[in-house]
């Protein structure tokens, strides 16, 4: 029940709305003057936060997670530039805290991935039994130390010397971090020259301790995007959000943080999100990194630059709605025009074509072009739905483009329309930023006669084989519009029938008619049997694609006399006189010539 109880008062003061300075009903006596600055600084900047009820209780106690959640709020972690590096961490440490039951996850992750705790911390200052209580002032100087990225101070060769007149009571492990925070003006002793290092730390108290830490702290931070590691030299080199590129040296002693996890420089990837942590030295303190994001990629028509508080934004307006987009430039952005590289973003111009390369959301790669441009080769696709898109084959490489609405067709000489261009057409485009605003296409025309082996009816691509004299098999693609005949009268794909035989016309490598043959009712077929199917009452001669039922045929034999259709067998020589029916024929006669 203590454990409980201790928990909901630990909730209940972290999720408490700041109260502004003025209204803190609890403070106007004197004798708070000393932590006066210091509770209106971290008050004002949300480090530490009031009391519904307008109060700050400057003499409630700190326990030892609100010293955790109070050092990861130092550090940022509730600011949005962060979140993305917050996540990160929180991922990396998942396995480190399921062993504990707090609601502060986020907060401690975030101060072992910036390298503040350790996994041994966790049990003193996050574990059941251990989380709730109060933070002492020997405990207070640990936390502050490390907050201040000073772990070295508890590996010390030999613990300072404390003149306090309680120092024998400072644990022996505690002694190098008072020592620092003491000599540094992060802490004071008491009264009587004691420091009362089993003494709990008050808000009133912790809002000092952290005032006067933020005041000291060691690093600046700069952001930008990576460019390059030299491991040699042990230099990075980043591309800030001014579009400076500066080069920063690392020690043995830096920190890498990539993706959340311990890493090394040389695996962070150009144009990854960096954050470097330099000391008052020039020293490389701690590197936090995110991998770059999946690459996509915009084209549209350039308009202009624009320098803003994040970085570079560039203006793109799409080509057919006009609508205009804004994108921010990376770090390091590689900038062509044409074919030429190196350019820099002032050398574009109103009007050029442009295709920005984005990661992240941010641009890494530039390619412009004049507004208009040509291209050429063979159609490999037309996509009509949601908007008419032709795929041309060059080289070996198939590029999609857009086509515009009014565009302008000719086609082998003659000015016609889009509904003519097929599938394997030779075509010349003009593009004019990308969108195809005239075409000329030319068509190898050849007719084909054979007979039908396969038709795939497909709303979007449409195909028919062929077996054409020589036996050889060919698949075209089918016009939806193609006109299609049955014994001279018009029909649609559905009456065709394999085995049909056909006479098609070709366009490119797509078939743009295609006449049924009509079969008169006495047709006469001479062939050696291949093979007879009894069950089904057919045969099928050498070298004809069609089938010959024969239930119904009369059957005799060269010399005029009479015979059964079970007579007929393999390899006889036979005359059949047919009727066609749906891509086959029915036998009313056959002679068995041997």
């Amino acid at each position: 029940m203590k454990k409980k109880i201790a928990l909901v008062a630990l909730c209940g003061c972290m999720i408490l709305q700041q109260a502004a300075w003025a209204a803190f009903t609890d403070m106007g006596d004197t004798r708070w003057d000393w932590a006066r600055t210091a509770i209106e600084n971290m008050t004002d900047s949300g480090i530490i936060k009031g009391y519904g009820d307008n109060t700050f209780k400057p003499e409630n106690s700190v326990s030892k997670i609100e010293s955790l959640i109070l050092m990861s709020r130092v550090l940022g972690v509730d600011e949005t530039k962060n979140a993305k590096y917050v996540s990160a961490a929180v991922e990396a440490h998942k396995t480190d805290l399921a062993l504990y039951n707090t609601a502060y996850k986020r907060e401690i992750s975030y101060l072992m991935y910036k390298g503040i705790l350790t996994k041994d911390d966790l049990k003193l200052y996050a574990a059941d039994g251990e989380a709730g209580t109060p933070l002492k002032r020997y405990e207070s100087a640990i936390l502050l130390t490390k907050l201040l990225w000073n772990n070295d101070a508890g590996t010390s060769a030999s613990a300072p010397t404390l003149s306090f007149t309680d120092a024998a009571d400072i644990p022996a492990a505690a002694k190098p971090y008072v020592g620092f925070a003491v000599s540094n003006g992060l802490m004071n002793g008491m009264d009587e020259n004691m420091f009362n290092p089993m003494g709990e730390v008050t808000r009133a108290q912790m809002a000092t301790l952290l005032y006067r830490v933020m005041g000291n702290f060691p690093v600046t931070v700069v952001r930008g995007n990576m460019v390059s590691y030299d491991s040699a030299k042990q230099e990075i080199r980043i591309q800030d959000t001014d579009n400076t590129s500066k080069v920063y040296t690392l020690t043995t002693k830096a920190l890498v943080r990539l993706d959340g996890t311990a890493a090394t420089a040389n695996t962070i990837a150009a144009g990854a999100d960096v954050i470097i942590s330099i000391e008052k030295s020039g020293t490389v303190r701690l590197v936090e990194a995110l991998s770059p994001t999946a690459v996509e990629t915009v084209s549209g028509i350039y308009s202009k630059y624009q320098n803003v508080t994040e970085g570079t934004q560039v203006y793109v307006r799409d080509p057919i709605t006009s609508e205009t987009k804004q994108y921010l430039m990376a770090g390091s952005v590689a900038i062509y025009k044409g074919s030429s590289g190196g350019r820099t973003i002032a050398e574009l111009q109103d009007g050029d074509a442009v295709t920005l390369t984005l990661q992240g959301g941010k641009i890494i790669e530039i390619r412009a072009e004049d507004k208009k441009q040509t291209a050429s080769g063979t159609v490999e696709d037309i996509q009509l739905l949601p908007e008419y898109k032709l795929t041309v084959k060059a080289g070996g490489t198939s590029t999609e483009y857009v086509v515009d609405p009014n565009v302008e067709v000719r086609k082998n000489g003659k000015t016609t329309s889009l509904a003519d261009v097929v599938v394997g057409d030779s075509v010349s485009l003009t593009l004019v930023y990308g969108v195809i605003t005239s075409l000329t296409a030319t068509s190898r025309q050849q007719t084909v006669e054979g007979s039908i082996v396969q038709i795939v009816v497909d709303t979007e691509d449409p195909r028919i084989t062929i077996r054409e004299k020589d036996s050889t098999e060919h698949e075209y693609h089918l016009k939806n519009t193609a006109e299609i005949t049955r014994n001279n009268a018009a029909a649609d794909v559905y009456a065709l029938r394999l085995g049909d035989k056909v006479t098609v016309k070709i366009e490119g490598s797509t078939v743009v008619s295609i006449s049924v043959s009509a079969v008169g009712e006495n047709s006469t077929i001479n062939g050696v049997v291949e093979y007879v199917n009894t069950s089904y009452g057919y045969i099928k001669l050498e070298g004809v694609n069609e089938l010959i039922f024969v239930t119904k045929a009369k059957v005799t034999y060269k010399d005029g006399s009479t015979g059964m259709v079970r007579n007929i067998q393999a390899g006889d020589d036979i005359t059949a006189f047919c009727a066609p029916t749906n891509g086959s024929y029915e036998a009313t006669l056959i002679v068995i010539n041997s």
